[in-house]
């Protein structure tokens, strides 16, 4: 119950925040406990069996996040929401558009003027809906206090990756992301690849596809084999070393030089030719040149 009054924490401690919390406790209703029991942390939820002025304290917040006030349009939000007997007639009702429903749990549209009423229909046993997800590779550096390890902030020296060989295993690669550069754009910083599906065979000393050593040929491929259907590799790359192309989503280690293996998965297999696929099994990646001298 605390995590759904957080966001009016200031507004309480203007009117003596502890005295009103305790009143706020006592005026739940004997129902309100173990419903609140089975509320996720952190989202918001209704139930008929709130008191009022706890619901209304959710209803005001969920409003204000959900639907900001200077939208045009009538404000509206997409919840879960379960019903008692499985079927969409309470939410009909209520105004409420029904999307998608699993089980006695249905995903829907609603008025957010309809929320009070809905909230106290006693066939609604949980409404609930949260923020979507946002990127935060603009934010994790301070969030894991890197700015500092940037910085050098009570260290010998700062850390940023420069001097440091990031290797990444992955799939699905773009080699001429802008994010992979050197900090003004002039030089590479993916230094080796190894792609597992490359058809460049021919001299390759790979047990399987080729290697590319060098900053024009690791140009002129472009992408891995699979670049253009698969991309896991560009964001799991980002994440740990993309200079950020100039925006704000800048990777763990910014100045790392990059050694990439473009692996071969299930996905993949319209690249492998029949006779080839036996060559491809968890023991492949064993053949490791670099690793020999």
């Amino acid at each position: 119950m605390l995590e759904i009054i957080k966001p009016y924490a200031l507004r309480l401690r203007t009117f003596r925040a502890n005295a009103l919390l305790l009143a706020l406790l006592l005026a739940v209703d004997m129902f309100a406990q173990p419903m609140l029991k089975r509320l996720v942390p952190r989202q918001y939820a209704y139930s008929h069996k709130l008191s009022s002025s706890l619901r209304q304290l959710v209803y005001d917040n969920a409003a204000l996040r959900l639907a900001p006030k200077h939208a045009t349009h009538p404000r509206r939000v997409c919840a879960l929401v379960k019903t008692s007997d499985a079927t969409a007639q309470p939410l009909c009702d209520n105004g409420c558009v029904p999307i998608a429903q699993i089980g006695d749990i249905f995903v829907a549209d609603i008025p957010m003027s309809a929320l009070p009423r809905l909230a106290a229909d006693t066939r609604i046993s949980r409404i609930e809906a949260e923020r979507g997800n946002r990127l935060q590779l603009d934010s994790m550096a301070l969030y894991t206090n890197a700015t500092d390890i940037y910085a050098g902030t009570r260290l010998p020296q700062a850390y940023t990756g420069k001097g440091v060989v990031l290797g990444i295993m992955d799939v699905g690669f773009d080699l001429t992301h802008p994010t992979f550069l050197d900090a003004d754009g002039s030089a590479m910083r993916i230094s080796r690849l190894w792609d597992q599906l490359s058809a460049d065979t021919i001299n390759s000393n790979m047990y399987v596809g080729a290697e590319y050593t060098t900053p024009e040929a690791i140009r002129a491929y472009a992408h891995s084999r699979d670049g253009e259907v698969m991309y896991h590799g560009t964001h799991t790359l980002g994440i740990a070393a993309g200079n950020g192309a100039g925006s704000h989503y800048v990777g763990m280690a910014p100045e790392s030089e990059l050694c990439l293996v473009s692996n071969a998965v299930s996905g993949d297999e319209p690249f492998i030719s029949d006779e080839d696929m036996y060559r491809y099994t968890t023991a492949t990646i064993g053949h490791f040149p670099w690793c020999q001298g």
